[in-house]
């Protein structure tokens, strides 16, 4: 029944005349043009309710003011991107870590993911490329705490976004009792 239905539908489009045939045709293109957009919209704030409620992960850009918090195995920590400059093939990069712990961590070990941003600013995911890195910063107890370190094949060009995922604790010293 469904088939003969589209049958009769085609052959009854068939038969229109030329001058509806354009109106109807532009009239679908510009609907298809719109439900795209509205789409893409809706892909897009999709994608940043995602970043933005991401538990276990921090989302840096340089566009963003704040910090955001990381869980790790000690407790957590607060990042902050400062800012990003060329250094041989890729990027330094600075962040400032808050350590509201009482350790005295020496030793952290990062992983995540950089990218590029899209034309709406949101991460594209397409050019998400990992690292995983162990910076030798001293991280002061219940401080903030500058910290540099670099991203090798990250040009800045190409530097929109980085997603650290972990962040551990691998050296730390405490105070004495």
């Amino acid at each position: 029944m469904g088939r003969v239905m589209l049958l009769c539908c085609l052959a009854l489009g068939a038969c229109s005349s030329p001058s509806s045939d354009d109106a109807a045709y532009r009239s679908l293109e510009a609907e298809i043009r719109e439900l795209e957009t509205r789409l893409q919209a809706s892909e897009d704030r999709l994608l940043r309710h995602v970043i933005e409620d991401t538990p276990g992960s921090v989302w840096l850009r340089q566009s963003d003011d704040g910090y955001s918090y990381l869980r790790n195995e000690l407790g957590s920590l607060s990042f902050q991107l400062e800012g990003i400059e060329a250094s041989g093939q890729g990027s330094r990069v600075a962040v400032t870590i808050g350590n509201p712990t009482t350790a005295r961590i020496t030793k952290l070990s990062l992983s995540g993911e950089w990218g590029q941003l899209n034309a709406e600013g949101a991460p594209d995911m397409d050019t998400a490329k990992p690292f995983d890195l162990s910076v030798s910063a001293v991280l002061q107890p219940g401080s903030w705490n500058e910290v540099e370190f670099v991203l090798d094949s990250a040009k800045p060009s190409e530097l929109g976004y980085i997603n650290i995922e972990q962040a551990e604790p691998q050296a730390m010293t405490l105070n004495a009792l």
